[in-house]
């Protein structure tokens, strides 16, 4: 669904309230309601993963968390490097972009099953991927909850395999 037939909706559900004479919740009420659903989904979707994840799993997402690079003055997180699409056409450019992809391939195929399980739909896969792919190392390590960081990363490779295969194919 587009923004627009969203905001179609919720004033034909105004409108109806009006109509029928129903409290129509304030602003405040309405982003509680909201966020309060959000986090609850959030939260039970990490509860999966944290049930869906073995502990060598847990291990692999790590060790492409965790900085070990030279970018600039700070270390930086094998994943960073999987972030960029090159889109040069020199062939140096493109064995790049198969390698990224291979590297991405490879991860997917990890956690394929973890994917498939997961309630997650193509819109918040790439809320959370995008997220991920705009985040710095910094603010990865503020979560407290490490299955928080593995669920945008997981997104992450899935959006990625998904991303580099429509791109390729073109």
């Amino acid at each position: 669904m587009q923004k627009y037939q969203f905001k179609q909706i919720f004033v034909g559900l105004v409108d109806l309230c009006w109509k029928h004479r129903i409290n129509i919740p304030t602003y405040t009420e309405l982003n509680e309601i909201i966020t309060g659903c959000f986090n609850e989904t959030k939260s039970s979707i990490l509860t999966e993963l944290e049930a869906l994840l073995t502990d060598q799993q847990c291990q692999q997402l790590e060790t492409l968390l965790s900085p070990g690079m030279k970018i600039g003055p700070l270390s930086q997180p094998g994943i960073t490097e999987l972030k960029k699409i090159n889109q040069g056409l020199r062939p140096g450019e493109i064995q790049e972009n198969i390698k990224t992809l291979s590297v991405i391939k490879e991860h997917f195929l990890e956690y394929e099953a973890t994917f498939q399980s997961l309630p997650l739909g193509e819109q918040a896969t790439g809320y959370y991927a995008t997220w991920f792919a705009k985040a710095d190392y910094q603010q990865l390590s503020l979560f407290q909850n490490r299955y928080k960081v593995y669920l945008h990363l997981l997104s992450f490779i899935k959006h990625q395999f998904y991303f580099i295969n429509n791109f390729t194919k073109a």
